[in-house]
């Protein structure tokens, strides 16, 4: 430490034990009287507090998702002064209401802006129900919205293809393909994904290889790495192919079309 941030430590410590009680008696009159002013003179009150009254609301973080949508939920706070929302209670009703929220947090500095920086859950694929209609689902395997091309704009993802109950388990065997050696690779390179029961092999679509892949259904997702690596091969050698089965056990199996 420097003697010069020695002595003017010294010199600040001397001089808020000397001064340090007037300064803090000075304060809290100051504070009391601006109060008493207040409530003598409502129009001073009026002032102070239109200063903070909510007017706009600002939404950061939002990516995947419509912040409009959220912006609409958020004009019911319009004209409450800043410091008197309770951010609990607002974090609770935004998390219900739009289950894409992961996680949120909410400026506490007090202005006629309301500031919110809200964390996605990261969509993981496309669920086409029976109608046709594709669903966002995110990273807990929810169902988080109905996609739509005008609001989300280019968002590609897998479609899946199965019962509704069993999209929580296929989410969560698609977290441990992505942690597997190229697993991430394969994930990015699948258009659709069927699976009919969770005891069936799954059947999977590539964008860049035309033939059906079966994949087996308990999460080990055996011989990716080795199917990657000769996959553009096997169209060579082969020909047309029906269906290419990696659920074995350091096995591939590619059976012709016809």
């Amino acid at each position: 430490m420097s003697k010069f941030t020695k002595k003017l430590r010294f010199r600040t410590k001397r001089f808020l034990r000397e001064k340090g009680k007037s300064i803090a008696t000075l304060f809290i009159t100051v504070v009391v009287l601006f109060s008493i002013s207040m409530v003598v003179f409502p129009p001073l009150k009026n002032f102070v507090f239109g200063m903070f009254i909510v007017d706009n609301i600002k939404v950061e973080g939002v990516e995947y998702n419509d912040s409009s949508d959220l912006k609409k939920a958020l004009e019911i706070y319009k004209g409450r002064v800043n410091w008197s929302i309770d951010r609990k209670e607002m974090k609770e009703y935004l998390k219900k209401r739009f289950k894409w929220i992961k996680s949120i947090a909410i400026s506490n500095f007090p202005s006629r802006t309301l500031v919110l920086y809200v964390e996605e859950q990261e969509p993981v694929l496309f669920y086409r129900n029976k109608r046709g209609e594709l669903m966002i689902v995110g990273e807990n395997g929810e169902i988080l919205n109905k996609y739509y091309a005008k609001k989300f704009g280019y968002l590609y993802l897998p479609i899946l293809e199965c019962d509704k109950k069993y999209i929580p388990y296929i989410v969560e065997k698609i977290k441990v393909l992505k942690e597997k050696k190229y697993g991430e690779d394969f994930f990015k390179d699948m258009s659709e994904i069927v699976v009919k029961d969770m005891d069936s092999k799954w059947t999977v679509f590539l964008k860049n290889f035309k033939a059906k892949i079966y994949v087996d259904p308990f999460g080990e997702f055996k011989n990716i790495e080795a199917f990657l690596r000769m996959r553009s091969r096997l169209l060579d050698d082969v020909g047309t192919i029906d269906y290419v089965d990696i659920s074995f056990t350091n096995q591939i199996i590619v059976k012709k079309l016809n």
